[in-house]
């Protein structure tokens, strides 16, 4: 199952099926991730496909922000020595 997308804001964007079911939200929250909130209407059961295809395109909407962490916590790391990390009980 395909996820399309239509932004509604720098925060928000709603989430739908291939022929056009609204499924829910993808929203910013305060961890710098998008999360997924579901409609609350939608009643029933939900497949391993489909809710793959959810995790899939919110992996895809937050990739620029897991990038951003991987260079800034890289850099980061880089500057910290083992010997520095050791801790005497």
């Amino acid at each position: 199952m395909e996820i399309k997308l239509e932004k509604v804001s720098k925060f928000v964007y709603k989430a739908f099926t291939p022929n056009n079911k609204y499924l829910g939200t993808f929203e910013l929250d305060v961890d710098g991730r998008y999360h997924y909130w579901q409609d609350k209407s939608l009643n029933g059961a939900w497949s391993a496909y489909q809710l793959r295809a959810i995790a899939d395109k919110l992996d895809e909407v937050n990739k620029p922000f897991e990038k951003e962490l991987e260079l800034y916590f890289g850099k980061e790391t880089a500057k910290v020595k083992i010997d520095d990390l050791s801790v005497e009980l």
